[in-house]
């Protein structure tokens, strides 16, 4: 490979790493305060739960992409076992190469096991119950990523003389999403509350309930906004329930 060659290999691997430091933050901000998974359970447990799941399931995948092998089936992988190759003149210690891949690989091994045997593929042994898997952890998916980095930072300096900053800016689409969240369900819970005091706690299917409160508003008690107002009080019952 051409030392044109390197740029490119060196600008893509830099680019997936940043998209998984970067998709590892967002898990981090969406599923690691009891807070706000007790929110996305409110909203939709179930639902949630699949998307937290995917989520780590590409984490893994990531994590085993960019220690994969050279090759895989005659196709070239990009991955940082490219690397120590590439690596073998004046500029670069290469043998620190070569010891921080071989580091990266290991460090990526708990999540190559999920990859090849339940994500990839659907092994038979863990399929029926007989076979477990190693657990996986937020901690051993940042140690994963804190060796590719260390690979990359090594390759960066030594061929650009440029560090790779560890931290990679994420801009705050969690933190906007739980923000409008949490105001819809304070809204919703508002509503409920100034209903239950006004009736007594009526049972929230009752249309009169819906019905007087309009006409204390001001509004037109059509049958369309009574049962959005009934609605809105089920879904206050819900969202407590969950």
């Amino acid at each position: 490979m051409t030392p044109a060659g390197l740029d490119e290999l060196l600008d893509a691997l830099n680019k997936e790493w940043g998209i998984g430091v970067a998709r590892l933050t967002e898990f981090e901000r969406l599923f690691g305060k009891a807070e706000r998974v007790a929110l996305l359970n409110r909203l939709g447990g179930a639902f949630f739960a699949d998307v937290q799941q995917i989520l780590w399931d590409d984490l893994l995948l990531r994590v085993t992409r960019l220690t994969d092998r050279p090759k895989t089936a005659g196709k070239d992988n990009l991955t940082v076992q490219r690397l120590p190759g590439l690596c073998e003149h004046d500029k670069f210690p290469g043998n620190k190469v070569r010891e921080q891949v071989d580091a990266a690989v290991r460090a990526a091994g708990f999540a190559r096991s999920h990859r090849n045997r339940r994500i990839s593929h659907n092994d038979l042994a863990y399929a029926i119950g007989g076979s477990r898997l190693p657990t996986t952890t937020l901690e051993q998916i940042q140690g994963a990523m804190d060796a590719v980095h260390a690979v990359l930072q090594t390759v960066n300096l030594g061929h650009r003389g440029a560090n790779l900053n560890p931290e990679v800016s994420v801009g705050p689409r969690v933190e906007a999403f739980i923000s409008r969240a949490e105001f819809l369900v304070d809204a919703v819970f508002f509503i409920q509350e100034l209903l239950d005091d006004a009736t007594g706690q009526a049972p929230a299917w009752d249309d009169d309930v819906a019905r007087d409160c309009l006409l204390r508003l001001g509004g037109a008690p059509s049958p369309e906004h009574v049962q959005r107002l009934v609605d809105l009080r089920l879904a206050a019952g819900w969202l407590r329930t969950e």
